[in-house]
């Protein structure tokens, strides 16, 4: 057998053993975190309805429910009273810099700010947003989709494409991430329904 061969093999399945292990310690990560979340979340309420918290642990209780700093108190409680609090608080710290305060709000509904309350307003972002993510997607594949078009080496083409792919991949993430703030901002602000939680009224 080849020599050259051989080692392709070998190094084919390492990386697919190591691929194996990273998959199975991200799935028993976050298997973890869901249990510390658990345990977390349930004597902090337990904590609150005893009434035995500073209001300053409180408050970081609260912080660690939303894991930002970013959202006060007062939003974090409008929230967990909304139906599927998870997946709201979730979308409301994603969308946040695009809503207002619920505080701010007449009947404490969550809701556009003033300069993004037009539907048109937030069609024309996302619709650029799209584009921009889309060019940047092909950028950084560029070296790949033209590479052979253009008579490139496949040793030109690996060392053309680590450069684009970090660099204009990056701003490819971006832009999807800015897209995404606006739909999930439109998701939660469409959807929100309360339900009664006791827990969470009493502090």
């Amino acid at each position: 057998m080849d020599i050259s061969i051989a080692f392709k093999a070998i190094t084919a399945l390492v990386a697919l053993l190591g691929l194996r292990k990273l998959y199975f310690d991200v799935l028993i990560g976050k298997s973890s975190r869901l249990r510390d979340d658990y345990r977390f979340s349930k004597e902090f309420f337990n904590d609150i309805s005893e009434g035995n918290l500073h209001p300053y642990s409180i408050e970081k209780g609260y912080q660690a429910l939303a894991n930002t700093t970013e959202v006060s108190t007062n939003e974090i409680k409008y929230i967990l009273t909304l139906d599927r609090p998870i997946e709201c608080l979730n979308d409301y710290v994603l969308a946040h810099s695009y809503l207002e305060e619920v505080s701010a709000h007449e009947g404490n509904r969550i809701s556009f700010k003033k300069k993004y309350a037009d539907k048109s307003v937030r069609s024309r972002r996302k619709a650029l947003y799209i584009s921009l993510y889309a060019i940047f997607v092909y950028l950084a594949f560029a070296p790949l989709i033209l590479g052979k078009v253009n008579g490139f080496s496949l040793e030109q083409v690996i060392i053309a494409q680590c450069i684009s792919f970090p660099c204009f991949g990056a701003y490819a993430w971006l832009f999807l991430k800015s897209g995404a703030r606006i739909y999930r901002g439109e998701k939660l602000v469409k959807n929100q329904s309360k339900y009664t939680s006791k827990i969470i009224v009493k502090t």
